[in-house]
C-alpha cells in the first residue's frame, strides 16, 4: 500500500485545445491541498470544481449536436471565461486576492462582455494591487483584500456585487 499527496492529471485532448496547463479536473487528486486551505478557498474550490464537472458534460453534449437550452449556453459561455481566466502568461503573477477577486466577478457574470479580455483585465487588477496604478492608490488593495476576507463564497459574491461598479471600472480601465 503506497501513500500519496495526490496526482495531476495531464490530458492531450485538452492540450491541443490550448488549455494551459492541460490538467484534467476531474481526474486529478490533492489529499492534502484542502487542509491547507482556508474556508473561503474550499468553498471556492468545491464551487469550481461541481461547476467545471457540469461544464464538461455539457460541453460534451453540445458536440454531438443537442439542442441546448438558453441556461446551457450561458453555463458554457461562462465555462469558457473561467478556462480563460486559468490560462495565465508564464511571466505574470498574480497575487491570490487578485485571482479570487477576478473569478467572483466572472462567476457574477460581471464580465460576460469581456471574452478574450480577461487576460487584460488580471493585469488591470494586477496593477491597481501592486499600486503600479497611480489613479488608485492603496485604496484599490485595500478593497481587494478586505472583499476577499469573507467567510465563504456566497458571503464574497454578495459583497463583490455590493461594490460591482468601482470593481468593473477598475476592471476596464484602458480595455475598449
Amino acid at each position: 500500500m503506497g501513500m500519496t499527496d495526490g496526482h495531476i492529471f495531464l490530458d492531450s485532448n485538452i492540450y491541443f485545445q490550448g488549455r494551459r496547463p492541460a490538467v484534467n479536473l476531474s481526474l486529478s487528486v490533492t489529499r492534502v491541498g484542502r487542509q491547507t486551505q482556508s474556508a473561503l478557498l474550499r468553498d471556492i474550490n468545491h464551487e469550481l470544481t461541481a461547476f467545471l464537472t457540469t461544464y464538461e458534460r455539457m460541453q460534451n453534449l453540445s458536440h454531438f449536436g443537442a439542442e441546448l437550452t438558453e441556461e446551457a449556453k450561458q453555463t458554457l459561455k461562462l465555462g469558457e471565461l473561467i478556462y480563460e481566466f486559468f490560462d495565465q502568461p508564464g511571466g505574470e503573477i498574480a497575487p491570490l486576492p487578485v485571482s479570487v477577486m477576478l473569478l467572483c466577478l466572472i462567476w457574477l457574470r460581471l464580465l460576460d462582455d469581456c471574452q478574450g479580455q480577461i487576460g487584460r483585465i488580471r493585469t488591470n487588477l494586477i496593477n491597481a494591487y501592486s499600486g503600479l496604478d497611480a489613479r488608485t492608490g492603496a485604496a484599490q488593495k485595500k478593497l481587494i483584500d478586505e472583499l476577499t476576507e469573507a467567510d465563504n463564497f456566497d458571503q464574497m459574491l454578495d459583497q463583490v456585487a455590493k461594490k460591482k461598479e468601482e470593481l468593473l471600472t477598475l476592471c476596464k480601465a484602458n480595455i475598449k
